[in-house]
């Protein structure tokens, strides 16, 4: 009877320590799950500030193209008016006396 009481005791707490292994288990598979969604968290915001940068340098060229048109047209505008006064100079200086 003796010699029982340690296989006896050990059946008692087999079903004990198989429920703690379980819930160690499952504990370990939350925290890998919370792990993965951490980085799957940091990923997205990863992506959103690479999106970010993107239209940043998007409106950068778009300010840059903007910039280059306006000052394409302000050359126009001196062309212009630099035809305009040689014209000027050249209708005041052919005027014949009768």
């Amino acid at each position: 009877m003796l010699l029982l009481l340690p296989l006896l005791l050990l059946l008692l707490l087999l079903p004990l320590l198989l429920l703690l292994l379980l819930l160690l288990l499952l504990l370990l598979l939350l925290l890998l799950l919370l792990l993965l969604l951490l980085l799957l968290l940091l990923l997205i915001l990863l992506l959103l500030l690479l999106l970010l940068l993107l239209l940043l340098l998007l409106l950068l060229l778009l300010l840059l193209l903007l910039l280059l048109l306006l000052l394409l047209l302000l050359l126009l505008l001196l062309l212009l008016l630099l035809l305009l006064l040689l014209l000027l100079l050249l209708t005041a200086t052919t005027t014949t006396t009768d």
